[in-house]
C-alpha cells in the first residue's frame, strides 16, 4: 500500500510536525485520515522514538482487522 493507492480530499488538521488529510482508497472507497509528519523536524526536536511508538499503535487495529475474516 503506498500514498498513489488514496485519493486525497482536505486537511482537516495541521500541528507542528505535520497534517492530518481526509483521504479515499480508490479500490475500496473507504475513507481514512492520513497523518503526514515533517521527518527533519521530528529529528530537531528529538521526538523520532515517540513518533514511532505512536505509528505501532496506530497500526495494531489495522493488523487486527485485516486477520479477521468476514
Amino acid at each position: 500500500m503506498s500514498i498513489d493507492d488514496f485519493d486525497l480530499m482536505k486537511v482537516i488538521g495541521t500541528g507542528s510536525y505535520g497534517k492530518v488529510i481526509l483521504s479515499k482508497k480508490r479500490d475500496t472507497q473507504q475513507v481514512y485520515a492520513i497523518k503526514t509528519l515533517k521527518k527533519k523536524h521530528l529529528i530537531k526536536k528529538n521526538q523520532v522514538e515517540h513518533t514511532i511508538a505512536e505509528r505501532s499503535i496506530l497500526v495494531r487495529p489495522l493488523e487486527d482487522m485485516s486477520s479477521r475474516k468476514t
